[in-house]
């Protein structure tokens, strides 16, 4: 995404906003939205289209729409639902297999370990598996004050 951003720059004679660390923001949270086997061009394809289509061509930071990174997941399902649907299975348990989120587990009447969810032994994106990643980072932004615990 940094990438990208610095070349959109560049080709538009603008000047670098890779200092503002937005492109960092949206590369972390399309990389958490991707699953951990999608080859590396999903990756660059969702950079493009997170930086380029979403972001820049709608004034950039502050001025787009929706959320480039999401908007960039949801090109790249709609494209390749296949690459994007097909989560690996975990290394944490022998006898796993990829299966339902557990969302949809919980909605057809199945039981859902908690400990499982927090130690993300289940199908899904980063962003949906990693929970001790993610509460880590938030008490960081916390304490940081980069972010508040409340609205």
């Amino acid at each position: 995404c940094i990438v990208f951003e610095w070349l959109w720059n560049k080709l538009m004679k603008r000047p670098s906003t890779i200092v503002d660390l937005s492109a960092v923001v949206t590369g972390l949270l399309l990389a958490y939205n991707l699953p951990a086997n999608a080859p590396l061009w999903i990756a660059v394809i969702g950079s493009v289209i997170a930086i380029v289509l979403v972001k820049q061509c709608f004034g950039g930071i502050g001025a787009n729409f929706v959320n480039p990174a999401l908007a960039a997941r949801a090109i790249l399902f709609v494209s390749w639902s296949g690459i994007m649907a097909n989560y690996p299975v975990t290394n944490f348990m022998a006898d796993a297999v990829s299966s339902a989120t557990p969302l949809a587990m919980i909605n057809s009447g199945e039981s859902v370990s908690i400990l499982s969810l927090l130690l993300g032994n289940c199908g899904g994106v980063l962003g949906e598996t990693c929970k001790i990643a993610i509460i880590a980072g938030g008490v960081w932004l916390i304490v940081r004050k980069i972010a508040e615990w409340h609205q």
